[in-house]
């Protein structure tokens, strides 16, 4: 089995140093190039049998690019959207100070952001549902497009890492990265690509081995 875990591309947002949160955003024009030149990549691997995206505009662009060069429909998920961060949306990163608004520190992930939810509840409807996935593949490779949050968090999951390790571990999610990840026959897991933002041609190769580790910082 191969999992491809596809990053949306760049949006408004990431531009604006705003907090994405669990609204919608456009791609900028780079974004958009973004998405058109990973589908090209995609457009070049072993066989895809589906794509499943985030319902979040960002990601559904994204997806919406992936899925006209390898000729596969997008299929949105609710459960792969962003953590919701409430009353956070939209607001400059920079300018937020978590105690002054009242939501959780980062390393509290089991209280509700304002007006949204807890990191931990992203985590476990994230993990679920791409576990789900993967199971319904029966061996195939599938992409999911969706955002830095629930990548990292099926991230640390595939690694075996706790949610409350969450921040002993930081996994870099550039916009419109591919994350590969394999699970053998043998039962044997593989990293073969993490925050892979590069153009080469072949992204599926069955004889590839472990690769791509000094991407986790």
């Amino acid at each position: 089995m191969d999992l491809l875990l596809l990053c949306r591309a760049e949006s408004e947002a990431v531009v604006a140093g705003l907090v994405e949160g669990g609204r919608g955003w456009s791609l900028t024009p780079e974004g958009e190039r973004q998405a058109e030149r990973l589908g090209a990549r995609l457009a070049h691997a072993d066989r895809i049998v589906a794509l499943y995206t985030s319902p979040l505009e960002e990601a559904a662009t994204t997806a919406e690019r992936v899925g006209q060069a390898i000729g596969l429909l997008p299929v949105v998920l609710p459960d792969l959207r962003e953590v919701d961060s409430g009353e956070l949306a939209g607001r400059p990163r920079q300018a937020v100070r978590l105690d002054e608004v009242g939501s959780p520190r980062s390393a509290d992930i089991f209280t509700p952001f304002p007006g949204g939810e807890a990191y931990a509840e992203m985590h476990v409807r994230v993990v679920k549902a791409i576990n789900a996935l993967v199971q319904e593949a029966a061996g195939q490779t599938i992409a999911v497009v969706t955002h830095p949050g629930p990548i990292q968090a099926y991230l640390l999951a595939f690694l075996r890492y706790a949610i409350e390790q969450r921040s002993e571990l930081r996994l870099c999610c550039d916009p419109a990265s591919l994350h590969h990840l394999r699970r053998r026959e043998d039962g044997r897991k593989e990293i073969v690509r993490l925050n892979d933002v590069g153009r080469e041609s072949s992204i599926v190769n069955r004889q590839s081995q472990i690769g791509d580790v000094d991407a986790v910082e």
